[in-house]
């Protein structure tokens, strides 16, 4: 993990931190992972399609229950990262929790700014369900800024009237685009991936002309009343913890089942090291276990 956190260092937080800020750069960077080896379960099938007019990745282990489904949101601010390059993170949760996961790629800012990320995990939420997986055998999976648009999915769909999952687990989800101090000061320096040096310029390329702070940019400022069960995993290292922190005390005060499992010392998003690092192993599996008991 020490050489995860090292390359992440160098390579992501130094376009972070660079004295001017360049969205093309730092979504370059992020899609590193696309390029660096990767093992993905065995017998995994990988099947290329559109959901509700959105490309995505259906990952299906072997063994897995096909009546049951997970739609994976990927991190990357919004403006960057792909399904690709979190392709092992997905497929493993599947394999964890014996089903298949829809990863998502929603479309990108600045090129496309909110709503078209929300309105395309909208469209992909409601072509699953219209495809006959049973909202009590559906959960949703997001980390970073898809941990965000994955609880501003619930909160949309509980607002429209559109029945919401039984679960969703989360991984150092973004919820408060509007947040300028706590963690996010005092993990400046521990938080071996993220910086928001440029943090105005990041909100700013996907919230475009909207408030920041409406529920549907920033979930922790909704109100979580009615959400499902979720599972959150954060490093108590990294700039986003008050984001889970929040998201736990929040959704407990409105009635909602949030467990925060808290890890010390761990790069943001250190899941995605799986199956590599044992930390990683043992995060995923947890996942999956989380969703595997929820999904029916």
């Amino acid at each position: 993990m020490r050489l995860t956190a090292w390359g992440a260092r160098r390579w992501v937080k130094s376009a972070l931190e660079a004295p001017t800020c360049d969205l093309m750069v730092i979504r370059r960077r992020m899609g590193i992972r696309r390029w660096l080896p990767s093992v993905l379960p065995a017998g995994l099938e990988v099947t290329s399609t559109t959901m509700g007019g959105v490309p995505c990745d259906w990952l299906t282990p072997r063994g897995a229950r096909t009546d049951r489904a997970i739609v994976y949101f990927h991190g990357g601010g919004y403006i960057g990262g792909s399904a690709r390059s979190m392709r092992a993170l997905a497929a493993w949760v599947a394999a964890a929790a014996r089903t298949p996961v829809c990863a998502v790629e929603y479309r990108l800012a600045p090129e496309h700014p909110f709503p078209a990320a929300f309105d395309d995990a909208m469209a992909v939420y409601g072509a699953v369900l219209a495809d006959g997986i049973a909202p009590a055998r559906l959960g949703l999976l997001g980390d970073s800024a898809g941990g965000g648009l994955a609880v501003a999915a619930m909160l949309a769909a509980r607002d429209r009237g559109i029945a919401l999952p039984a679960a969703a687990a989360l991984i150092s989800p973004w919820l408060d685009l509007t947040a300028a101090g706590g963690s996010r000061v005092a993990n400046a320096a521990s938080d071996d991936v993220l910086a928001l040096r440029h943090g105005a310029i990041l909100v700013a390329a996907y919230a475009g002309t909207h408030d920041p702070a409406h529920p549907y940019l920033s979930p922790l400022r909704g109100d979580l009343r009615g959400l499902p069960p979720m599972l959150v995993q954060v490093s108590t290292s990294e700039i986003l913890l008050d984001d889970a922190l929040g998201l736990e005390v929040q959704g407990r005060a409105a009635g909602v089942e949030v467990t925060c499992d808290r890890w010390a010392g761990l790069p943001h998003d250190w899941q995605a090291a799986v199956p590599f690092a044992p930390e990683a192993r043992t995060a995923v599996r947890a996942l999956g276990a989380f969703l595997d008991a929820r999904l029916g």
